[in-house]
């Protein structure tokens, strides 16, 4: 995967040229609180922080300059209980942000 600049003249348009994303990336790391902690201090604006959630994660979500939606974070919990936990009305388990 990469990130870039928009490139209209291939048909590559940023969230915000667009006025939102279509897609949230999510990235899984071991240091969830130290990666998130880089990411807004190289110019992310946090939108949840890195907490722990009640399905089974520790994550937080970041939106980069370009406007894509960022959820940093591992599963820190039995994901197979959160297999058994009702899903809402978006379809997931767990909202982040």
């Amino acid at each position: 995967m990469a990130c870039r600049d928009e490139t209209p003249e291939y048909s590559n348009f940023s969230p915000e040229s667009l006025g939102g994303g279509t897609v949230r990336m999510v990235t899984i790391v071991d240091g969830p609180d130290a990666a998130f902690a880089r990411a807004v201090g190289a110019g992310g604006n946090m939108l949840s922080p890195v907490e722990d959630k009640e399905c089974g994660w520790r994550v937080g979500r970041v939106v980069d300059p370009f406007r894509h939606h960022w959820e940093i974070g591992k599963p820190s919990g039995n994901l197979l209980a959160v297999a058994q936990l009702p899903i809402n009305r978006s379809g997931h388990h767990c909202r982040i942000g």
